[in-house]
């Protein structure tokens, strides 16, 4: 007897069927995350001048502003009639990373030098030049912000290294009791002051300072110096 054949089961092979691409609302949201990104940068440039303005009375002021300008990021996109449940979430991150980064950068772009100064003068490298019995001109470095052995009838001249990220407005010396003397320019951000130490009532330790002004109204007040005056 013969034996039936048993049927051979044909396997359907599978396709893929790609979704059919909606290139108009591929369109919408592209150019509504172009938007977004823009008035992100623009808002935040903004933000970052009204944190410099208020951060000039309390730079907590400041950080309030990017806080809140950060909150508000997402509802700024009605004035480019973009609801913000139409914004996808990726784009809200990006918008935020952006914001955050651009606002710090215009905050501290502000605070320096075209815009604004404050950091004060700073002074240094002082030193003592007199003139010994032969008329010649000895320097003199401080040691413990003292000059020892200074002959009384010597001419000194006193000279300091004074700079500023932005424009001195004066350079001064204050010469024991006495009133402040303006120092003068003689090179490249060094100043001096030229005294006679005859002029002084007697042998004796005198001491003087340097207060520095830039534009911005800025001080520097360098560190008291001593002259041991003898003879």
């Amino acid at each position: 007897m013969a034996r039936k054949k048993k049927k051979e089961v044909v396997e359907e092979e599978y396709e893929f069927v790609p979704p059919e691409f909606d290139e108009k609302t591929f369109l919408e949201n592209d150019i509504k995350g172009t938007k977004t990104l823009l008035l992100t940068a623009f808002f935040a440039i903004i933000c970052g001048i009204v944190a410099f303005l208020v951060g000039e009375i309390n730079v907590l002021l400041g950080l309030i502003v990017l806080f809140g300008g950060m909150f508000a990021l997402r509802y700024i996109y009605i004035l480019i009639k973009i609801k913000p449940d139409e914004v996808e979430r990726k784009t809200l991150l990006g918008n935020l990373v952006l914001f955050f980064l651009l606002f710090l950068g215009i905050w501290i772009l502000m605070m320096n030098p075209p815009f604004s100064d404050h950091t004060a003068p700073q002074v240094s490298k002082v030193m003592i030049w007199y003139q010994d019995g032969n008329g010649n001109w000895v320097s003199q470095e401080p040691t413990a912000f003292t000059f020892s052995n200074i002959p009384r009838g010597a001419t000194i001249n006193i000279t300091a290294k004074v700079a500023d990220n932005g424009k001195l407005s004066s350079v001064q010396i204050g010469f024991s009791a006495l009133p402040l003397d303006n120092m003068t320019l003689a090179s490249d951000h060094i100043y001096e002051f030229t005294k006679d130490l005859s002029e002084l009532s007697g042998p004796g330790p005198y001491a003087f300072y340097i207060v520095a002004v830039d534009s911005s109204g800025n001080q520097a007040i360098s560190d008291m110096y001593t002259i041991q005056v003898t003879g």
